[in-house]
């Protein structure tokens, strides 16, 4: 059952499995990506009102992502170290990679196994395990 619930993506030829995090884990990711999610919600709901869509917005040429990330990168700049790292090591346990022909855990007891792994490739996993763990919380009903 769990395979089901699991999202394979590759990023720089190596193939990860992106899986659940617990009803716990999902709380706790939510409430300190809590202020950071606000800060994506204005400007983009702005937007939204303001053009129809994001796409519009963006086609308009007086809207673009910078309006997005400003303050997206202003509240994380604000979270403390170990509420990031918290998120980064939540996340990251919810991911395995390919070796070989089978998957391999990202963490073991709370630290990263594979040294190798880049900035990129960690915030592209975490970013995946959100959307896949509370993405569904934070869409609007249609």
């Amino acid at each position: 059952m769990q395979a089901a619930q699991e999202t394979e993506i590759e990023i720089d030829g190596k193939v990860y499995r992106v899986g659940r995090l617990n009803a716990k884990q999902q709380l706790h990711v939510f409430r300190r990506l809590g202020p950071l999610l606000a800060a994506i919600g204005k400007p983009v709901g702005e937007m939204v009102r303001a053009y129809g869509s994001l796409k519009e917005a963006e086609g308009s040429g007086k809207a673009s992502l910078g309006d997005v990330l400003e303050p997206v990168m202003n509240e994380l700049a604000k979270m403390p170290d170990a509420e990031v790292d918290y998120v980064i090591d939540t996340c990251l346990s919810a991911c395995s990679r390919r070796e070989g022909d089978r998957f391999a855990p990202m963490m073991r007891q709370g630290v990263l196994v594979f040294q190798d792994i880049d900035m990129v490739a960690m915030v592209r996993l975490s970013i995946e395990v959100i959307k896949d763990n509370i993405g569904n919380f934070l869409s609007t009903p249609r």
